[in-house]
């Protein structure tokens, strides 16, 4: 299915991020996960992140603190 929007008209994307669940001893409980809607169609649903993503820091996300 192709839900792309023709030329020159808008084309979005809803993003949404679940940061890992950090658990005993500051390790990941359960890791991140994102689901993506393009143009209001979900394309992607509850996918897991794997490894670190690039950008940000290079501190842990379990670290105390965080």
């Amino acid at each position: 299915m192709n839900v792309s929007r023709p030329p020159k008209e808008w084309q979005t994307y809803d993003i949404v991020f679940h940061a890992p669940k950090c658990g005993a001893g500051g390790k990941i409980a359960a890791p991140g996960t994102v689901t993506v809607l393009y143009n209001g169609v979900l394309v992607q649903d509850n996918v897991t992140i794997r490894g670190r993503t690039t950008g940000g820091d290079d501190t842990d996300v379990c670290e105390d603190g965080r």
